[in-house]
């Protein structure tokens, strides 16, 4: 299977996360904050199959780490937004434990302003 480019993710990821109804009793149609977050692990595992991180493994799958995340929100997305963008700087890579883990620092943005900040983020590639 090929890997998506960074830019067909992107978009799929920004037509998943805004095609969601409104799932709360309040009249408040914002994208919530997690799935942004999930947006950027959706990024960061675009990258490594781009990449081919998982080379080495005889059956890679994408697992979670325990990592200390810091992260600030200073804003919402909501259907007056016309642009979701991400973007993820890798600061690490590197195999523990059997496990190759991918950290990384990223954004992100609404029509060009930035709303999330999320430091020390990390995916790792396992064996299945």
């Amino acid at each position: 299977m090929k890997a998506p480019t960074l830019e067909q993710s992107t978009q799929f990821l920004f037509e998943f996360l805004t095609s969601f109804p409104l799932i709360t009793p309040f009249p408040d149609p914002v994208m919530p904050g997690s799935l942004g977050v999930e947006a950027i692990i959706e990024l960061m595992q675009t990258y490594a199959l781009n990449k081919d991180l998982g080379a080495g493994f005889r059956n890679p799958k994408f697992g979670q780490i325990q990592s200390e995340v810091k992260w600030k929100y200073r804003g919402q997305i909501n259907p007056l937004n016309k642009q979701m963008s991400l973007d993820v700087h890798i600061t690490a890579i590197k195999d523990e434990d059997g496990k190759r883990i991918i950290v990384g620092d990223a954004n992100l943005s609404k029509d060009g302003l930035r709303i999330y900040e999320v430091k020390d983020i990390a995916i790792c590639i396992e064996e299945a």
